[in-house]
């Protein structure tokens, strides 16, 4: 290992121990402490260069584990959805965040590597581990950014994992954090509103799964997701 990766090592191994960033090992349902801190800030913040609306969080559950679905328009989707969900959330986030030095504020906000979602088995095992452990998990079924700000089709990993724990799903609209990316976000104040629909579920499955069954799983979950957006947003999930 070079000097760079040794710092690299260093600083994670610090980070760790001061229980600012979580470690691989340790209990995946106990968030950071920097998560917890962050959250009233990430709160404040959205609300101050946008105008923020929140609807539906009384359909959350309240304990146990939960699946987070939503739909992604931009990078400022995940601390948006963190800082106004009632319950702490755990992200799968996309392999390449997981270097240096992104990787602090990464491991730091609770997220694990998705390692190109719906084609990885450990990824999808580890999230299943977690769920069993109660933790409420984050998922962007698109697995990639819209730059049309409409839906695309959703990823079959999030299907086996629906199906595979039968836990409860929460779809989340999320529409005008597109706008967060504009240069021009500090004279407009536009409105980003977080809509959280009714939970549901699909009945624990122990069977082979085989890809026209999560297909078909994939596309309800996506249009559950829908049904919480305005139309313009929908995308191939429109009727």
């Amino acid at each position: 290992m070079g000097y760079v990766g040794r710092f690299q090592l260093s600083i994670l191994s610090r980070l760790t121990w001061w229980g600012i960033i979580k470690s691989k090992t340790a209990g995946e349902c106990n968030l950071s402490l920097l998560y917890r801190a962050l959250l009233p800030a990430g709160d404040m913040f959205f609300h101050l260069i946008t105008r923020l609306q929140v609807e539906g969080t009384e359909n959350v559950p309240r304990s146990g584990p939960l699946i987070v679905v939503a739909n992604h328009l931009s990078t400022a989707d995940p601390p948006l959805l963190g800082a106004v969900f009632p319950r702490e959330i755990t992200f799968m986030a996309k392999d390449e965040l997981f270097t240096f030095p992104s990787i602090i504020l990464i491991r730091a906000l609770g997220a694990f590597s998705a390692r190109k979602f719906g084609k990885s088995g450990m990824a999808l095992r580890q999230a299943l581990r977690m769920l069993e452990r109660g933790t409420v998990l984050g998922v962007f079924p698109e697995g990639k950014r819209s730059l049309d700000h409409h839906m695309a089709k959703g990823e079959i990993g999030v299907a086996f994992i629906a199906l595979r724990s039968g836990v409860p799903i929460v779809p989340v609209g999320i529409s005008g954090s597109e706008y967060l990316q504009s240069k021009k976000l500090i004279f407009r104040r536009p409105v980003a509103k977080v809509t959280i629909g009714q939970s549901f579920s699909f009945a624990k499955s122990t069977g082979k799964l085989n890809r026209e069954q999560l297909r078909e799983t994939a596309d309800v979950i996506m249009q559950r997701i829908a049904r919480v957006l305005p139309q313009d947003y929908r995308g191939i999930y429109d009727g």
